[in-house]
């Protein structure tokens, strides 16, 4: 008898949590899905240089499939149904490689590593510290990065901060990748000419 109740009592908890974990309705909201993207721009030469982008490292606590925001200086949140479309780890280096492309007017593009290293001339590392802001922005991006052309080689640190146009995880998307075209601007800029 006395099993019995307990038998009983245990499945009354065990319903009344998993009633309590329903959501509201009896549907949970559907995820919604996001890409950084890349400059527009008109179709690069063919004789352009030959560009090289990798490695590309982001800072661990990015490499999540959530949308990461501020709530201040030493705190994160995680959005619940906002998520990356692709991992971060692998849509910045596709994004900076379309984005140099287009700048330096060259469809020659590898990513690290390289299928043929004979045909980079133009290398770029990047080593993202930083790449989040507060839910309401400016998204904050501080990157370090080195571009080597032959023997000569620019080593910088470039902290942008971009405004958000817009409310949402849409207009931090934008933001970001709005971002990420101006580190590549900085980077374009730098690279040594070729002698």
């Amino acid at each position: 008898m006395r099993r019995g109740r307990r038998l009983s009592w245990i499945a009354c908890v065990l319903a009344a949590a998993l009633l309590g974990c329903a959501p509201i309705g009896g549907t949970t909201p559907p995820s919604r899905f996001y890409l950084l993207t890349s400059l527009e721009a008109p179709p690069p030469r063919t004789n352009g240089p030959g560009l090289g982008v990798g490695p590309v490292r982001i800072a661990e606590y990015l490499d999540r499939p959530q949308i990461v925001t501020r709530r201040g200086q030493h705190a994160l949140a995680l959005a619940d149904f906002d998520r990356w479309g692709e991992p971060l780890e692998e849509a910045i280096p596709r994004v900076l490689l379309a984005n140099l492309g287009a700048l330096l007017e060259t469809d020659r593009l590898q990513r690290h590593p390289w299928r043929d290293a004979r045909n980079v001339e133009v290398e770029v590392e990047v080593d993202v510290q930083r790449f989040d802001g507060p839910a309401a922005g400016p998204v904050e991006l501080v990157a370090h990065w080195l571009a080597r052309r032959g023997g000569r080689v620019v080593q910088r640190v470039s902290r942008i901060s971009e405004p958000l146009d817009g409310h949402g995880y849409e207009a931090q998307a934008a933001a970001m990748s709005a971002a990420l075209q101006r580190l590549c601007r900085e980077i374009a800029d730098a690279i040594p000419a070729s002698r």
